[in-house]
């Protein structure tokens, strides 16, 4: 019995579980797609864990406010330059992308760096607490006090009478009209007065349910 416990721990030892990428390992950034995604050398692709930025004109669209300047600022941080990667528990989207804190050899913590710079904004997951959830909240806060980037001319969308709906769970906001917003539970859901409001209690915009 011992000789086969012993037999089994060597097995465990000599033949780890390889992660998607090791984070100790040190990898260049090939393309910078947009504010949050890029491509490695090996041509796999890195979502940056924790925020979100503007999105880039395609398909004939504009452009959301800031969204080149986001890309810019994290390919002047990452391109061609040796870049870390650390993992949460899940450590790939539905789309096969590696879900990372992205580090430069200056020590940068890329996601945090583009909130800092008023570029990013804060994306809670609420299926776990992050390592950098309240430190991403709190620059983002202070970006906001400080008037950085995005928010530096911020124009506040004519705000719904009843204001903008609020997920306690999953840190989302809603237009009131949104039917996605009418299936919150009365438990987690919270009235916000603005949308500056929903930003600094840490809440991010549902996506295609901004508007009426």
């Amino acid at each position: 019995m011992i000789s086969a416990v012993l037999t089994l721990v060597f097995i465990i030892v000599a033949c780890p579980q390889r992660d998607p990428v090791s984070q100790t390992g040190w990898y260049t950034v090939k393309t910078v797609l947009d504010g949050d995604t890029v491509i490695l050398s090996d041509n796999r692709r890195v979502r940056y864990l924790g925020i979100d930025t503007p999105e880039l004109g395609r398909d004939g669209k504009a452009g959301q406010p800031f969204s080149r300047k986001a890309r810019d600022i994290n390919a002047s941080l990452v391109k061609g330059v040796e870049i870390s990667l650390s993992f949460e528990q899940d450590r790939q989207d539905r789309y096969g992308r590696l879900l990372a804190y992205v580090s430069n050899k200056q020590g940068v913590v890329v996601n945090l760096e583009l909130i800092r710079r008023g570029v990013a904004f804060y994306l809670a997951d609420a299926s776990q607490e992050r390592t950098y959830d309240r430190e991403m909240l709190a620059i983002q806060r202070a970006a906001m006090k400080g008037r950085v980037g995005m928010w530096q001319n911020w124009q506040e969308p004519p705000v719904p009478e009843d204001g903008y709906v609020g997920n306690r769970r999953s840190r989302r906001f809603h237009h009131p009209d949104c039917h996605e917003g009418d299936k919150i539970s009365p438990h987690n859901r919270q009235r916000l007065a603005s949308q500056w409001r929903a930003f600094y209690e840490g809440f991010a915009p549902a996506r295609g349910c901004m508007a009426p």
